[in-house]
This record gives structure tokens, sequence and C-alpha cells, in this order.
């Protein structure tokens, strides 16, 4: 289907293939005629619509050398349909349109077929572009699921009986029964029984949603027929509650797999986009199944719930609510994934870098500065320190410091890592000492504390100060990327966090940990760019845990950002719902931007100074520029080494979406999932009054992410505000605050003699 009066025919429309589910043909897809059946709304918007019948139903019954009576015709289960049936149609499709993808739409056992082409065959994830998964039949879990599971432990031997009667065909398309059923059901008295027959079958507790009109020619095509292989692949994997290679039993598994179990299907090898729709009501696709297959692949797009508690298997195709409920959702995004992926992933990512790297060029560029070639850089590389490569530990215990690593898993799963900070030998230690506890900014790790040095970093100026150090790693950086459940660390459902879920969770669970370990009753807390805002979230949402501070240092403060100068952020701002969709359509969920890319834009972007390119190359100085005043150039091999330590892309438009509004909320999801999320229209603003522990509040003129009118109002709401301290030095930028050349004297000695006047025990 190419064409209707609303979408007339043409060459190269994007191309969608409808595959139907088991014992159905390619009639679901139009029995109920334009307007309603998913296949004719996809032809009106524009797509051109090819519909798979799977071999073994009444349109796929012809072999070229084998008939539908003898029994290798039904050889076969949903997997040859995979690897055989799918494979040969989208390689035809491909062909004769020319268009280079296409969009898959599976049912039921259509997921199951996607599935088993895109991992067992990953080189055809190149030849599409998305799979929509509708009630999808791939993992199972422990749990009831209708007629499908009856006499489970008995089925083996029911398949052996019914071979040795020479079946291998099931519920085949019969015209005189489909006929006679059909005629039977057309009459009004007779339909509403035939309704209940038909959702019965699927363990259905709402009929109504099957339009009465539609029985008759329903059960004019319907069962289509499928082998008995097929169902038995089902049921092996229902009982194993696995999802795996068809079992011939041992001594033919040998012979085929060399093994006397099956092969799982490579789930993680599908990276094609995925997005899933299931009904909450649904036997064959309960949401316990579906939860565990979004943790399994690798690129779910999004996992969606169709507003209806009834809604049921059937449904997806037979339902007279499905426009409304299902396929105008459904068609929004796959028009969205489709507008966006007429550019591929690279020239994409190379347009926003270029653009945000010709926005920083002339910003970072100084004219009478020294002219840095890339000879002296490449030399600056090869005289790099013996730290490049070290291990935080070992960056701790090389400086003379004692060193350890500690875990701590948070509610929600994550193992965070922490590593602690001692006083070298000279220093004498005592048992009680006062607890400092620093947390590092967006796209950093604990590093950010200890680069500098021993004498320079104020993780060991701490230390000399008689403090025992903790340096904290929120979830997802370089040594916080692990889970107790979640195992797809590439995945959505591992990424879906942003600075929130690290001040409601990763802080309150690291500074308990630190309090339990020491002793100690409260800690002083430091904390860099993201590092305080996961604070301010902290004792905003959980004000219990201002107990907990004895004091907060917020070095350059990131709440509000309506002022901010960073182009990148800007940038992020001004496309922050494209944004999004463009990070969870591509998999995009952990941002880090490559270098390769980076590189190519700071060489065309930035001045000439080889130096100025090379730092291009880094999108922490991409988003937060330098000062090169303060850029000790001996210490960036070992900073590179360190940054960027990796971040969820939400964090990111989490700051974006704060930069467009002017508020300092939560997460905005949009009107209507905001009203479900909040019950209102717009995220809640987190309660700054709430904030009872005493705060300094340390910043810059020059700061790109943290502006002195947003510190300023920050200031104002804060609840315990007591010092605004702008740092003496008119160019001081946000990365000086950890990696400036005069952090030591501008920002760390300041904060220590407060702390030795005010907070000393």
């Amino acid at each position: 289907m190419f064409g209707s009066p609303r979408s007339p025919p043409a060459r190269r429309k994007p191309l969608v293939l409808l595959i139907h589910g088991m014992v159905a043909s390619t009639d679901v897809w139009v029995m109920r005629g334009p307007g309603k059946d998913l296949s004719y709304l996809l032809v009106d918007a524009g797509y051109d619509v090819w519909m798979l019948n799977v071999r073994g139903n009444r349109y796929s019954r012809r072999h070229l050398s084998l008939s539908p009576n003898r029994p290798e015709f039904w050889h076969f289960s949903w997997h040859e349909n995979g690897v055989y049936d799918m494979t040969a149609t989208i390689d035809y499709m491909l062909a004769i349109t020319g268009v280079p993808k296409v969009t898959v739409i599976g049912h039921s056992m259509g997921c199951t077929i996607a599935a088993v082409l895109l991992s067992v065959l990953p080189e055809y994830n190149r030849k599409v572009d998305l799979v929509v998964a509708l009630a999808p039949v791939i993992t199972w879990t422990a749990q009831y699921r209708g007629p499908l599971t009856l006499g489970l432990r008995f089925a083996k031997r029911a398949f052996d009986s019914i071979r040795r009667l020479g079946v291998e065909e099931i519920l085949p398309l019969r015209e005189s029964t489909s006929q006679l059923f059909s005629g039977v059901c057309r009459s009004p008295s007779i339909r509403e029984m035939c309704k209940w027959i038909i959702f019965l079958l699927a363990g259905s507790a709402d009929p109504e949603q099957l339009d009465s009109a539609i029985v008759p020619s329903l059960l004019e095509h319907y069962p289509a027929g499928t082998s008995l292989n097929t169902i038995e692949h089902y049921w092996q994997n229902i009982a194993n509650e696995s999802f795996r290679e068809f079992d011939y039993g041992y001594g033919k598994n040998y012979v085929r797999y060399g093994s006397d179990i099956p092969p799982e299907y490579p789930l993680h090898k599908i990276t094609v986009p995925v997005l899933i729709y299931y009904g909450v009501n649904d036997p064959l696709a309960q949401p316990p199944d579906i939860r565990a297959l979004e943790e399994r692949l690798p690129n779910v797009v999004a996992t969606k719930a169709v507003p209806w508690p009834f809604f049921n298997h059937f449904d997806f195709v037979l339902s007279k609510d499905a426009k409304t409920l299902l396929y105008d959702d459904m068609m929004v995004i796959v028009k969205k994934y489709k507008s966006l992926g007429n550019r591929s992933l690279g020239s994409t990512m190379k347009l926003f870098l270029v653009l945000l790297a010709a926005l920083i060029g002339s910003a970072i560029a100084d004219d009478g500065e020294v002219v840095w070639t890339e000879e002296m850089v490449q030399d600056l590389f090869t005289r790099s320190s013996d730290n490049v490569v070290a291990t935080i530990p070992e960056l701790i215990t090389s400086n003379g410091y004692l060193a350890e690593t500690h875990h701590v898993v948070t509610e929600d799963g994550y193992i965070l890592e922490m590593h602690r900070v001692n006083a070298p030998s000279r220093v004498p230690i005592t048992r009680r000492k006062p607890v400092a506890f620093l947390m590092h900014g967006l796209l950093s790790s604990s590093a950010d504390w200890l680069i500098m040095g021993h004498g320079k970093s104020l993780g060991y100026l701490l230390a000399d100060a008689g403090y025992d150090v903790w340096l904290g790693n929120a979830r997802g950086n370089t040594h916080s990327k692990n889970h107790t459940t979640i195992k797809n660390l590439n995945g959505r459902r591992f990424w879906r966090f942003d600075w929130h879920e690290i001040g409601v969770h990763d802080l309150p669970a690291m500074i308990d940990y630190v309090l339990d370990t020491t002793h100690e009753k409260q800690v002083v807390y430091m904390g860099h760019s993201q590092g305080t805002t996961a604070f301010y979230v902290m004792a905003a949402e959980r004000p219990e845990y201002n107990d907990k501070i004895k004091v907060m240092f917020s070095l350059a403060p990131v709440a509000y950002m309506s002022n901010l100068f960073s182009p990148m952020l800007r940038i992020a701002a001004t496309f922050t719902n494209t944004l999004e969709t463009f990070f969870n359509i591509f998999g995009m969920y952990e941002f880090m931007p490559s270098s390769d890319l980076l590189s190519a834009a700071g060489s065309t972007f930035c001045n000439d100074d080889a130096l100025t390119q090379f730092l291009c190359t880094n999108v922490l100085f991409v988003m937060c520029g330098f000062n090169r005043a303060q850029l000790n150039t001996t210490l960036l091999p070992t900073i590179f080494q360190y940054s960027p330590a990796g971040a969820s892309s939400r964090q990111l438009v989490h700051y974006g979406q704060e930069i467009q509004s002017g508020y300092f909320r939560w997460w905005d999801h949009g009107i209507t999932s905001n009203l479900i999320n909040y019950g209102s229209f717009r995220p809640p603003n987190y309660d700054l009054s709430k904030i009872t522990a005493p705060v300094h509040l340390i910043y810059s003129d020059n700061d790109w992410m943290a502006a002195v009118k947003d510190v300023e109002q920050l200031h104002a709401e804060l609840g315990n505000s007591v010092e605004l301290y702008r740092v003496l030095d008119g160019k001081w930028n946000h990365l000086d605050f950890v990696w400036g050349i005069n952090a030591k004297e501008l920002v760390y000695d300041p904060i220590l003699t407060r702390l030795a006047a005010d907070y000393a025990e």
C-alpha cells in the first residue's frame, strides 16, 4: 500500500513493514478499513506500507519443491520466519524501492520474528531504522499467561502424540468452516456470543473493545494457520523462562548447536532503536515480561502502557479505540524519529558540534597570547607525567597520602564508588577527625580534587589540615557505572536519571555511609558545579539531611541558569525537546560526544592556535570555557586522562530545561506527563528555603556556567546563605575552581581560613 487520496503514490516514500501475530495474516492490518486500521493510517501519513505473510499462513502456502500436504513443509517455527522470511522481505523491499532503511512494526509473534532476525543476523540492524513492538512476545517470567500455559508439564508428550497422528499444521483456515462460523456470527443475536468466544481465547476482560461489525469478517479470515513447531517453540521458552532457539532434544541439539541446550538469542546485539507498547491486561505479554525485555535490549527508545486498564492482546490490532489509545501516539513518535533519522547520527552530531564550536571559537581565543604550534602540543603530551594512567588510589598514594576505596548501594540499586584520603604518615593521625565530603561537577569524577597534586589540590590540602577526606562519585561516571540488578549498563534503563536522582539518592547514601564509617555526626560538604546542584536538591527534598551538614561550600554554584554564557548549554536549551528525542532515538543515553567529531569541529572553528584547537576536543572545555592564564598546560595530559568521566544525557537536558524555563525545578516531562507525575502542568520548584545548613557561595565574574545574577538570586532564596564570596580574578572561569593555577591562593586558602575560624571543633 503506497498511495491514497490523502497521499498520492510517489517514489522513495519512507518504508514501513507490518508483521502479524501467530495464526494471523495481513488481513488483521486492513480488516476495519480506512481511518481505523494502522495500515491505512500509515499510508495516509505518507508511508510506503508493506505487509508480510509468514510461511504457512493462508497466503504463503507455496514452496518451490514441497507441498503443504507433506510434513517437511511444516518443519519451521518463528525462528525460520525471522532468519529467512523477514530477510527476504526486507532485501526485496529495499531493492525495489531504493530506500536504504525500513521501519518494522510487529504485533505479538511479529515482534518475536523481528527479535530473531536482528539478534541472529545483526547486520540487518543497519537496514532497519526503528522497531515498534506491539505486545511483544519475547521474554517470559514466572507469571500465568492464559491458555498457552495450560498443561505445560504435559506439553512435550502432547506435541509428540500429535505428530504421530501425522498432524503438522495447526489451526488452518478451512474455507467451509470459516464461512460457516462467519455466517452464523452475522446474526445479531449470536454476534455477541462470538465476541466473547474470541476474547476468551486471549484471556480478555473487555470484549467491548471489539467492534461487533467486524466479527463475521474476523472469523472468515482467522485463524490463518501455522506450524506445530511454531506453537511448540513458544511452549519450550515459556517452560524454561528463556528466549532460545528450537529444542530438538539432546542428540539433535548436539549435532545442530554443539550443546545439549539450545543457544539463547543474543538480544544485546539488537542495536536498532525499539519502541515498546504493552497492555496491562495482556496475559501473553505481561508487565513483568515487558520489564525483563526492556532490561535485555540495549536501545529501547520508550516503553509505554496503553492508557486503558483492560487493553488486551487482540486489542492492538482489533480494538475499536486502537487509533485514539495507541496509533495516534505511536505515529507521532515514528514521525519524529523519521524526521531525525533522515539525517545520519554522524551528520547530526557534526551539525550540533559545528554550531557550538563556531560560538566558542572567538570566546576562548585571546589576542596577544603565546601561539602554540602542533609540535609544541605534541611535545607536551610526549613529556606527560607518570600519573596519566594511574588509578585514583594510585594517584593518591603517589602523592604520599593514604588511600581507601569504598562502595555504597543507593536505594534504587546503583553502586557508587568513593575514595578516601588521609594525611601522609608525616602528619599525626588522630582517631577522630572532622570529615570533609567533596562532590565533583558534570562529566567529572573524584579525580578533580586530586589532579593538581600535593600542596595544590583541595583534597590534599584538607587532609593536611587534619580532615578525613571523602571523595564522591555520582552514578554513571567512570567509577560508579554499576548496578545491583541492571546488567545492561549501556541501555536506557540504567541511564534514566539526571542530577535530581544524584541529589535524592546518591548523596544521602554516600553521606550516611561516611558518617556510619567515621562515627561522626556531620560532614563539611564541598561541591563544584553539579556537585552544588545535587546538594541543593538533597537539602530541599530531603531536609532532614541539613542536620548532617556542618557547613556547605559551593564552588561555582549552579541552580538558576537564566543568565549563563556557555554556548553549548545555550544550544541545548534552545533544542531541549528535540535533543532529548535525539538522544533517546539514537541510544545516546550516556552523554559522551565523539572525540573525532569534536576534534574536527575544533580544527575548523577554533582559532589557529594548536592549544586552543586541542582544548576544543574536550567537551568540558567546550561547555565551560577556559582561562589560559590559569591553565597549567603541563597537567593537560593528566586532565585528559580523567575527564570527561561520563554522565547521563538527561543531566545535560535537565540543565537545558533550567535555562529555558528560568526556574530551578524538577524534570519537565511535558504537560500530560507532568499532570500524571506531579498533578500539575508544570514541574514543582525546589524549595530553597528548606536548606537550613549554612552555605557559602564562592563565584566569579567570568564563569560561563554560574553567572553573577544567577548566583545572587540563589543567595537571596537559600534558607541559610551565610556568605557570597567573589573570586578576586576577573577572568576566573568555571574549571579554574578545580584546575586553576592559583586555586589554592584565591579559593582554597579562604575556605580553610573560614573553616578554622568558624567551624573548628
